[in-house]
Parts: structure tokens; sequence; C-alpha cells
């Protein structure tokens, strides 16, 4: 079922304020980003996005399981994210597991990432 035009607008306002306050405002972004979870007729790869914005979030606010919990829901195939887009999710997801010292898992995530997004392995 496509989203009528205004649900398909209000998903991408969303997903672009989640953005936009992810670092200064972490916050609003959960708030814009679970707001795109609440829209029943949104696409699965809005919802993946959202996820990924809600995990960024949980790292600027420091709550570890969060974060864990959002990646790991984004990387699921059903959200259809593209690899650069799972890529950020594993980012998310090795970062929210060092917190927790679990380095075996975080190291997974990292190797995971680094396969899928071109930058990461700048990072690692």
């Amino acid at each position: 079922m496509a989203l009528a035009p205004d649900d398909q607008m209000r998903c991408l306002v969303y997903i672009n304020l989640s953005k936009v306050f992810l670092r200064t405002r972490p916050l609003d972004s959960a708030r814009y980003a679970k707001e795109i979870l609440n829209i029943a007729e949104a696409k699965p790869i809005q919802k993946g996005s959202a996820l990924i914005n809600l995990a960024g979030a949980s790292l600027y606010l420091g709550n570890v399981d969060d974060i864990i919990k959002y990646s790991t829901e984004a990387i699921k195939p059903e959200y259809g994210l593209p690899p650069v887009y799972k890529g950020i999710a594993y980012v998310n997801l090795a970062a929210g597991l060092l917190q927790k010292e679990l380095y075996e898992e975080a190291l997974e995530a990292a190797e995971n990432a680094s396969a899928l997004h071109p930058r990461s392995k700048e990072a690692y």
C-alpha cells in the first residue's frame, strides 16, 4: 500500500529532522524517529532509518541498552536497508557493545560495518 501524500511528507520531514538534531538535540532526534515508527504506513526502509537515528541519539544520550536494541533491530533484513545504512547500524552496535565491554561481539560488529560501509574502514 502506498503512503498517502501527507504521510509520505511527514515521514520525510521527520527523518530529516531526526538527522539534523542527532548531535545537538538528541532527545528531539529520538522523538522524531519514534514518530516515524508510529506511522503505520511508513515504508520499512524509513523505519529502518529511524531505528538507526534512534541508536545514534541513544549513543549521544549514553543509553547503551537502547543503542544495542535499536541497532540490532535496524540490521534485520525486513527493513531493506542499503549496505551503507546497515554499515552505520553496525558501527552504532559496535559502539554500544564496546561500552558494555563485550569486546568479541564489538569486533564482529566492526568487521560487519567494515564490509558494508566504505568509510568505516577508515575508523577501524
